[in-house]
Parts: C-alpha cells; sequence; structure tokens
C-alpha cells in the first residue's frame, strides 16, 4: 500500500470548510426549534434536549475556524476571511445567543410555574428597566450598591468576567473607581478588582461606625412637628436595622466602644487598629482590656532611665542639661518639631574644639550673610540654638548693640538696615504693597502658640486630575497666608502640569521655605456640590504642615456642631494635610451674610461654600497666651531686579518674513497696477505660482518639516534590519499579517470621492447606510470649506440626510407637471428622491421636423434618445 500523501493547505481549506458548514447546520436546527419554542410550549423539551449539545457545536465550529485561518495565511489568501468567513462567523454568534437567550427565559418561566400554586396561567407584566447602581465610596451606600449589583450582575451567569468588569468600572466613581483603576480591562482582572472593592469597603466595623455616627450627627429637635418626629423614627430604624444585620448582637456594648474610641489618644487607638481585625466587630471590653495592658506596659517602663518622655502639655525647663524641651508648634507654613538637644560642637565649620560664637569663618561674614546661615540652618536668632526655634527660646541674654531679645549681638543690623526692614514689615502687616517688588515676592504668615490648643479649620474637596477624575483631598483654609500650597504628594497623585515659580517663599522669622517645585493650575468643588469653583494656582512644596489638629479634640466640639453641615467630618481626628488654601481664596469661599456659631470654651464655626469650618482655640486651665508672627517677605534679589531691567531695555528685534510672506510682497509689488477709471487691479498670489518660482529657486515651498524623507529613511532602516536577521523578519512578518487578518488593520482606501463624483459643479455622491453617508458628506463639505467653497443646493432621497442640511441650502424646485412634483434635474436627467428613480422627458413635436410622409425613421429618434446622455 503506497503511503499516504501529505495533506495541501488548499486541500486541508476546503476540507475544513466542509465541515464547518456542516457544524454550522446543526447550529441552525438548534435556532430554528428555539424560534419555535417561543410560541409554541410544546417544543420547549425538544429545546432543551438540542441545546446540551450546543457549546459542543461551537466548539467545532471555532475549530474548524481556525484550521480555515491558518490555511488562509499559507496559501496568502486572507482577503477572503472578510467576504466568505466572517459574516458566518457573525451569523454563528448571533444564532447562539438568541438560543442561550430562549432557553434561559423558558427555564426561568418552567421553574415558576412549577413552585406556583394557582393553576391559572400566569401573565407576563412589564415591569420597568432597573438601573445600575452608582457608588462614589461613600460607606453608608455600600451595602445597597453590593446587593442590587452582585443580583444583576455579579451573579448573572449570562455575561462574561469582561462584561462584568465593563459594568463594574462604570458604576464607580471617587475614591472608589481609584481602588480597581489600576487594574487593566480584562475578563482575568475582574475578581481581583472585585476582592479589592470589598476588602477597601466591606468592613462590618468601619460601616458600623460609620451608622453609628450618623445616630449621633442627628439634629436635636427644638420643636414638635411631624416632619421631625417621622425623620426621628426613620434615621434610627433604618442605623440601628443596618448595625445589627452587621452582625453587632450588643448593641450596648458596641456604643460603649464607639463612644471610648473617641476620646483615647491617637497612640492608642493606632495601636489598637493594628491588632483588631476587619472582619469582627471589636467590644467594649476588647478596648478596656487592651488599655489596662498599656497601663502596664506604662508603668513598667516609666522608671526607665532610656526613655525621656513629656506628658505635660506646657514647656518644662530642665535645669540640669540646660535644654528646652517645647511641645510641637504648629504653623501654616512649615512643620516644626520638638528636637532634643545634643552636644555637639560648632554649627559652622564642624570643629568640637569652638562654639559657633567664637567661630572664626563665622565672624568673618558680614551681618547679612549670617542672617542667611542662621535661617538657612533653622537656628534659634537668640542664642544660635539647633533645639529650638526664638519663640520657645529661654535665654536672658540681650544684644549688646540694641538691648534687644529678638537676634544675638552677632547678628545686629546697623541702624539704616534695621529701619529698612522695620519698614517692610509695616508695610506688609498693613496691607499689600505697591512698590515693584509686591509682584516678584511671596510669604507665608501664621500664629502659633506655646500650648497646642488652637484649631485652624479644615475642609475636604473635591478636586479633577489630570484625566478629569475626581479626587477628594483635605485642604487647610489660613487667611494668614499670603499664598496657597499643595503638597507634592498630591501633586504627584493628580498627575497635573506644573510650570517655573520665580518668586521665593519665605516662612516665619524670615526662613526660606526650601523645596519649591513650581506652581500649578487645577479646578476644585465642594463635596456636596458638582459645580466647579474658577481655576486656582497653587505653589508646590514638599511639605505643607503636619498633621491637623495635632492631637484629637474633645468630644464635646463634636457634639456642640454635629447637627450643622461639616466641611470635614472628620475636623476632631489628626490627619494629613494635602492643601493650602490662603488668603488669595479664602474670601472668595466665604459666605455673603455668613452664619458663625460662637460657643465659650469652644472652637468657632463659620459657615462657606465648602461647609461649616470649625477654627478657634481652647480655654484650658493652664492656657498662654498666643504669640503671633507678623508676615515675613522676601524681595527679589539683585539679579532678578537687573534681568527685569534689561529685558525693558531690550529692544525688539524686528521679525524676519517667510519665504511665502517675503514673496506675496514682492507679487503684490510686481502686479498692482491701476486701470483708466482709477481702479486698483491686484493679481491674486495663487500657490501654484509661488511653487514654480520655489522649484526654480530651489527654497522650500512652506514651513514643514521633510517628514516623508524621514519617515521613509526609517522605514528602510527597518528593512536592512530584517533582512540581516531571518527569524525577525518572519516573527514581524507573521505579526503584521495575524494583525491584518483579525481585521485591526486594513488597508486605507483612496480619497477619490471628488475625482469620481464631481461633474462641472454638481457633486453626486452616495453610500450603503445613512451614517456614511453623513460622514461622506460632512467630509466633503469639510474640505471644499478649506478652500472657501460653500455647498448649497442639497437634495437627497433620505431624509435623515436632508434634515442635516439647512433649509437654506436645499433644492427648491417648483413644478406644475405632476410628473416632477419630487423631481429636480441632475445633469440633464430629472431625479425623482421620492421612488430614487432617473427619467428623462421629451416631446413627439421634436421629431415631427423629421417625420416624413410614410413615417418616423430610426435615426432622428436615436439622435433625440442620445441627447441626455451627450457630454
Amino acid at each position: 500500500m503506497a503511503p499516504k500523501k501529505e495533506e495541501t493547505a488548499e486541500n486541508a481549506l476546503a476540507r475544513a470548510r466542509v465541515k464547518r458548514d456542516n457544524v454550522l447546520n446543526s447550529i441552525k436546527g438548534i435556532h430554528v426549534t428555539a424560534l419555535a419554542a417561543r410560541s409554541d410550549a410544546d417544543r420547549v423539551p425538544s429545546l432543551i434536549i438540542h441545546a446540551e449539545d450546543l457549546n459542543q457545536y461551537v466548539e467545532q465550529f471555532q475549530r474548524q475556524q481556525d484550521v480555515i485561518i491558518n490555511a488562509l495565511i499559507d496559501l496568502d489568501r486572507v482577503a477572503e476571511f472578510d467576504q466568505d468567513d466572517r459574516p458566518m462567523i457573525a451569523s454563528m454568534e448571533t444564532m447562539r445567543l438568541e438560543i442561550k437567550t430562549v432557553v434561559a427565559s423558558v427555564s426561568e418561566i418552567k421553574s415558576s410555574s412549577s413552585s406556583s400554586i394557582a393553576s391559572a396561567p400566569q401573565q407576563f407584566v412589564p415591569l420597568p428597566k432597573i438601573q445600575l447602581p452608582s457608588f462614589d465610596g461613600n460607606l453608608l451606600e455600600w451595602r445597597s450598591f453590593r446587593d442590587i449589583y452582585v443580583s444583576l450582575v455579579h451573579d448573572n451567569t449570562g455575561i462574561g468576567d469582561a462584561e462584568r468588569f465593563h459594568y463594574l468600572k462604570s458604576c464607580l466613581s471617587g475614591d472608589a473607581l481609584a481602588v480597581v483603576k489600576s487594574f487593566p480591562l480584562s475578563a482575568n482582572n475582574y475578581v481581583l478588582a472585585w476582592e479589592a472593592l470589598s476588602v477597601r469597603f466591606d468592613n462590618k466595623r468601619l460601616l458600623a461606625s460609620a451608622h453609628l455616627d450618623k445616630l449621633f450627627a442627628f439634629k436635636p429637635i427644638a420643636h414638635q412637628s411631624l416632619p421631625a418626629l417621622t425623620s426621628f423614627i426613620n434615621t434610627f430604624k433604618e442605623n440601628v436595622a443596618i448595625i445589627k444585620a452587621l452582625g453587632v448582637n450588643d448593641l450596648s456594648s458596641f456604643l460603649l466602644f464607639h463612644m471610648g474610641s473617641r476620646v483615647l489618644d491617637s497612640t492608642t487607638i493606632q495601636l489598637f487598629e493594628s491588632n483588631a481585625s476587619n472582619s469582627t466587630i471589636p467590644t467594649f471590653d476588647e478596648l478596656l482590656s487592651f488599655v489596662q495592658q498599656r497601663c502596664r506596659v506604662l508603668e513598667n517602663i516609666k522608671n526607665s532611665s532610656k526613655s525621656d518622655i513629656s506628658t505635660k502639655p506646657h514647656e518644662k525647663y530642665n535645669t540640669r542639661n540646660k535644654t528646652v524641651i517645647s511641645k510641637k508648634s504648629v504653623f501654616a507654613a512649615t512643620t516644626s518639631t520638638s528636637v532634643k538637644s545634643k552636644s555637639r560642637g560648632c554649627l559652622s565649620c564642624d570643629k568640637a574644639d569652638h562654639s559657633i560664637y567664637r567661630c572664626p569663618k563665622f565672624n568673618d561674614m558680614t551681618v547679612e550673610k549670617r542672617r542667611e546661615f542662621v535661617a538657612a540652618r533653622k537656628l534659634c536668632f537668640s542664642c544660635m540654638s539647633q533645639s529650638h526655634v526664638l519663640n520657645a527660646c529661654s535665654s536672658t541674654g540681650v544684644c549688646r548693640s540694641c538691648s534687644s531679645k529678638r537676634h544675638h549681638s552677632l547678628l545686629h543690623l546697623n541702624t539704616d538696615q534695621s529701619s529698612a526692614v522695620n519698614k517692610t514689615n509695616q508695610s506688609t502687616s498693613s496691607g499689600p504693597s505697591s512698590g515693584p517688588s509686591a509682584d516678584k515676592s511671596s510669604s507665608f504668615s501664621g500664629a502659633a502658640c506655646t500650648n497646642s490648643t488652637v484649631v485652624l479649620g479644615t475642609a475636604i474637596i473635591h478636586i479633577k486630575d489630570a484625566w478629569d477624575q475626581i479626587h477628594s483631598v483635605r485642604v487647610l483654609l489660613d487667611s494668614g497666608s499670603q499664598i496657597s500650597a499643595i503638597s507634592s504628594d498630591c501633586f504627584a497623585r493628580l498627575g497635573l502640569s506644573k510650570r517655573r515659580f520665580k518668586s521665593d517663599v519665605v516662612g516665619l522669622a524670615q526662613s526660606p521655605v526650601n523645596h519649591v517645585q513650581g506652581v500649578t493650575r487645577c479646578q476644585f468643588s465642594s463635596r456636596f456640590k458638582s459645580d466647579l469653583f474658577p481655576s486656582v494656582e497653587l505653589v508646590i512644596l514638599k511639605q505643607i504642615t503636619g498633621v491637623m489638629p495635632s492631637t484629637r479634640l474633645p468630644t464635646t466640639v463634636r457634639q456642640q456642631y454635629r447637627h450643622l453641615r461639616l466641611a470635614d467630618e472628620n475636623f476632631d481626628i489628626p490627619s494629613c494635610i494635602d492643601v493650602l488654601f490662603g488668603a488669595d481664596i479664602l474670601p472668595s469661599l466665604i459666605r455673603s451674610h455668613a452664619g458663625v456659631e460662637h460657643h465659650s470654651g469652644l472652637p468657632s464655626a463659620l459657615d462657606t461654600q465648602l461647609g461649616w469650618i470649625i477654627f478657634g482655640s481652647f480655654s484650658t486651665p493652664s492656657k498662654s497666651p498666643p504669640v503671633t508672627l507678623t508676615t515675613a517677605i522676601a524681595p527679589p534679589s539683585i539679579g532678578d531686579l537687573l534681568q527685569q531691567f534689561w529685558l525693558v531695555e531690550e529692544p525688539t528685534a524686528p521679525t524676519s518674513p517667510t519665504t511665502e510672506d517675503q514673496w506675496c510682497e514682492e507679487y503684490f509689488t510686481k502686479s498692482t497696477s491701476r486701470d483708466s477709471t482709477g481702479r486698483f487691479c491686484v493679481a491674486l498670489p495663487f500657490r501654484h505660482l509661488f511653487a514654480s518660482t520655489a522649484q526654480q529657486q530651489d527654497t522650500p515651498r512652506h514651513g514643514l518639516g521633510d517628514s516623508r524623507s524621514i519617515a521613509l529613511k526609517r522605514f528602510y532602516n527597518l528593512e536592512k534590519r530584517l533582512a540581516k536577521d531571518s527569524e525577525l523578519y518572519a516573527a514581524y512578518r507573521k505579526f503584521m499579517s495575524t494583525y491584518q487578518t483579525l481585521g485591526h488593520m486594513v488597508p486605507a482606501p483612496e480619497p477619490d470621492v471628488l475625482t469620481r463624483a464631481a461633474y462641472v459643479d454638481d457633486i453626486v455622491i452616495g453610500a450603503d447606510t445613512e451614517e456614511l453617508l453623513l460622514r461622506r458628506k460632512e467630509d466633503v463639505v469639510g474640505l471644499l470649506r478649506n478652500g472657501a467653497c460653500m455647498l448649497s443646493k442639497w437634495t437627497s432621497n433620505s431624509t435623515t440626510v436632508l434634515e442635516s442640511v439647512s433649509p437654506d441650502d436645499r433644492v427648491l424646485s417648483i413644478s406644475f407637471d405632476p410628473r416632477e412634483e419630487h423631481a429636480v434635474k441632475v445633469l440633464g436627467l430629472h431625479w425623482d428622491t421620492k421612488t430614487d428613480k432617473f427619467a428623462y422627458h421629451t416631446r413627439l413635436d421634436q421629431i415631427s421636423s423629421t417625420k416624413r410622409q410614410d413615417g418616423i425613421y430610426k435615426r432622428p429618434v436615436v439622435k433625440l434618445v442620445r441627447l441626455p446622455v451627450e457630454p
């Protein structure tokens, strides 16, 4: 027996197509049964039996289709795929979806009818379409969103994971969208994205606390009324039911835990939360046990010589080592922390045998250089120590020149310089300077207090990033700052663009603010409304300030203002600051006739467009008088002033005309003349005249670069590289062929509409669909508009296309001939737009002159018929 010959690609193609068509016929049979089962219940059992083989048929169809694609690639006949195979694939997918839809509907009807007790036939009741829920990260809305989404999408077996992921992203916004935004849109990533979203928001502890906070935030009822009492019942019943549904069986224990966690310090709460589990809700006994354990730990380390913990809220003077330990001071511009002093040598030359007062290098500096050195190193201006700032200095020494405690003797300026500095400070405190240096300087100003009893207003705002996504950031409102700023971390998170910031920024005591990275512009909105405020400029700083407030506020503050719509719901919890709004933005946020609430011994509340902000000071038993610091301004440097002078005095250089402009001027001079009546005759400078002149002079015709030669050069380099590497060439060719086979790349058609469809002054175009015809019409109008050619007298057999044209630009044909009621003349023919027929009209009297006695001959008739089609 002779060996079997290897099957050729042509035979494999024919064999695969026959098998595929056979499988497709089987699917068509199931499809016919499914269509019949819609109206005939007796065909349902047959449909269910045949539908079990549907998935097997689909797999066989796809397997044979893969063989066909490989054979077409080997035979270099890929073009046949779009013509012969793609319609069959689309037909198979359509039938498969219709079969599954009918099977699903039949299964639902069957299950519902089997469980029904009534014998009467059920009637289908059309229900309104359920819209997919939306979720922006609000914990109070998470469970409602989760239940509806899981029912409609997550547990829906009729859609795939890729579709589920698409629906999930379309439902999310704000913080919720940020959780899944980093996952690429694919079927494999849906489960990961849903798990990440559930881990982030399906936190029973946070959900229960959020609903409990809603109960505490309920506004007290001042007067008895039906709406107020109804609101009370609905709010408490709803939130208590949700809290119990989350697994809180002992509501009193959780209530005590919630109240206890609000009054503990931030360090203890952080340690407790790090050991707690998100899946379980802690109880009051667990919190009490943890606090008792912390007490034992603190008692054990209390007498340790290695620990140096200051527990008093005020400053403590240590007489043994002559150092001052001050608590953290908060400024609007910089972050100041307590630094424990260490024994070290000179800060100027880093030698240990002398202090900075006796340093030869430091003493040889000018007074201005010394002050700059002290400010750059953040030393105390009075004693030049590194352990504290000027406001916390306890030194009793005074300047030998002016007896001032505000600076050291080595930092004393002469009388002229001092007066100049005083004038600068006075002008700054009284109002903006009108001098030329006012535009080139920026400043921070603020108030510091020796004890942390002052609260600065904070708010939560929404800022749009570079991709128009909304982010929630925490903003500090400080009228003592002359500029607004944003932290570098928040700037990087938003992806905004920046530009150079040329002004100098200084903080308190004229200390320069380092790490100014530029300035950016953004738009923001309140967390209550989506209306955007005008864009603002923010200076980019590495850090604006520390956490605000410095310590957790007493619960009396929150309870006093729980009825207000707060701009920052967590104003009493220490948290990072992302943005600073200074005096340039803050006045525009305060409402006209804004409401203010004052309570003795508590911070005040101010109504703004961002919500109510809480700011002010506490009354404590050991209250110290606050120390207010004046505004510090850094004038522009001498180099900047000199540069501005040269820029003003620099004459503007005349712009040299381009080649086209120069040619137009020469052409105008040569071709302009006056006729006998005195009118000017000006020749139009057409581009083809310039092109011919440019070719003669070998000059470029336009200002564009020679991009075609660059593209060709890169293409030739790629050809050389592929010619040297056969494996790379084969892989490249295979990839491009597959890319074209899958339909991701098609040859671009030649733009030949105007070359084929333009006849003298008429343009006749058509298309297979109205959408394609509308697109072609817009392309032709836009192309000819560039040449100042406005098209008019439009007509079409499509009402949709004709409605897209202005009534003034349509053909207005009025005819008293009933044959031409809807007809227009096109190229000598009569086109009836209603019936879409072409015709030409003639009269027999036109050939009467050629009629002979014995009848009408062929030649005159043919000549008359040929007239409408002659050019």
